[in-house]
């Protein structure tokens, strides 16, 4: 009762909102003054005076830039990859989709906000929602001009965009995405009573990327570092055996990892570039901590981090390029706990940091996390045909999903892929790397 009491003050009734109500309790006990929208038209703060207080200054900065940021829709990805597309028919589409990462990177839009420590965004902006054309184009096409006003989940799309993707991208892909693929192989009569029903709900695997998955930052990533893992790759592609069929898929698989390596270290040095001309404007302290960004962006770019600073940094740059690689949800950092802790004590132990410090950089990393959007047809709900299930060092058990069975409407994200590869994973597609789990479409 205190909690309708609450929602009613604060104008919002949480019987008619499709959110949920466990949203608008959570938004009550915060102080939520943005009244009662539905589809997020109306920016606020929903967070308490008291609590805000609680905050570091430089966090409660950060918290409310984060609310003056509306969702966006961001078409720079979908465009590098058509363009790559374009350029690279008839090549392995696991090379093709690594190429097409490695273009995004060299050509997205560079934003560091005011504040920040940890930087870079999967978008043009914070918040946005990354278009992968590959995967399903007919429904952005169908809802363009509609998308930043519809009740649920709106997203801003502004002319610059709607013309990018009408004129350069969608024509491109007619035929070619996943779901129409998928809709060619399923008989007339299942689509229309199951699919176009929505008894069957497919959308969320067939029109976004897998999501759903931990990435081995902690097994890999961190030990390892990019040039760790391009060594690693060179290896085995020197290795191969030409006489053995499956090389052909495993180099092909091998090669877009070493693309895609290159891609990162690119991503990495285009934001040390932009915080060190970014310190040229900058006052004196904040022009400190820039320089201090870039150096740590140079530093991982290629090598495994040796600071707690540099390891964060590492994970968000690996954590939004999923969600550049293919637009999904539930893109999990793991323990985080577990895998920082030696880099937190060794800091310690050195002096480079206080108890505050790490506190207040997680802080910051969690922020990040919030500033990814997944951009769908509709609210999610999650359904999916678990066909192997395998454990991995953490004894955490991952949920592996099959790759589909034509190799033309097969999608390959080698970044995902490489990241859960080595971990003793069972009933994988051994066919593309010696297990490591790729595919997208399923």
């Amino acid at each position: 009762m205190e909690v309708l009491t609450r929602l009613g003050e604060l104008g919002a009734d949480p019987t008619a909102l499709s959110e949920g109500p466990s949203v608008w309790k959570r938004r009550a006990r915060n102080g939520y003054q943005g009244g009662g929208s539905p589809g997020g038209n109306v920016v606020a703060l929903p967070v308490s005076a008291e609590w805000e207080a609680e905050l570091a200054p430089r966090i409660a900065r950060l918290r409310r830039q984060y609310f003056t940021h509306r969702p966006s829709v961001c078409v720079e990805r979908a465009l590098a990859y058509t363009e790559v597309f374009k350029e690279t028919e008839g090549e392995p589409t696991v090379i093709r989709r690594a190429k097409g990462l490695k273009r995004t990177c060299e050509t997205k839009t560079i934003l560091i906000q005011d504040d920040e420590l940890i930087i870079g965004n999967a978008g043009r902006k914070p918040r946005t929602g990354i278009l992968g054309p590959e995967m399903s184009n007919y429904w952005f096409d169908k809802e363009i001009d509609t998308l930043s006003t519809r009740p649920q989940d709106p997203y801003i799309v502004d002319e610059e965009q709607k013309a990018l993707f009408r004129e350069k991208i969608h024509p491109y892909w007619k035929g070619k995405t996943v779901i129409e693929h998928w809709l060619r192989r399923v008989p007339a009569d299942t689509r229309a009573f199951g699919y176009e029903t929505g008894v069957i709900d497919v959308e969320i695997k067939t029109e976004s990327g897998p999501g759903e998955i931990a990435p081995g930052y902690g097994e890999i990533l961190l030990p390892k570092g990019w040039s760790g893992i391009r060594r690693w790759a060179e290896e085995r592609l020197a290795a191969l055996d030409p006489a053995d069929p499956a090389s052909e898929e495993k180099g092909y698989f091998l090669q877009a990892v070493v693309v895609t390596t290159e891609a990162m270290g690119i991503l990495a040095r285009r934001h040390a570039e932009a915080a060190r001309e970014l310190a040229k404007t900058s006052a004196p302290e904040r022009a400190a901590e820039l320089e201090r960004v870039a150096e740590v962006c140079d530093w991982i770019a290629t090598e495994p981090p040796r600071t707690f600073h540099e390891a964060l940094q590492l994970i968000w740059f690996a954590q939004f390029s999923l969600m550049m690689e293919l637009n999904a949800p539930s893109y999990s950092p793991n323990r985080m706990d577990q895998y920082l802790l030696p880099y937190y004590e060794a800091d310690l132990a050195a002096g480079d940091l206080t108890l505050e410090l790490p506190r207040y950089r997680c802080h910051l990393r969690f922020d990040r996390c919030k500033s990814v959007s997944v951009l769908c047809e509709h609210p999610l709900v999650l359904s999916w045909r678990t066909v192997a299930k395998c454990r991995v060092p953490t004894e955490r058990v991952v949920e592996a999903l099959d790759v589909a069975e034509d190799r033309e409407a097969r999608v390959v994200a080698p970044l995902e892929a490489f990241a859960l590869h080595e971990l003793g994973l069972e009933g994988s597609h051994e066919a593309l790397g010696g297990g490591a789990l790729v595919g997208v479409s399923r």
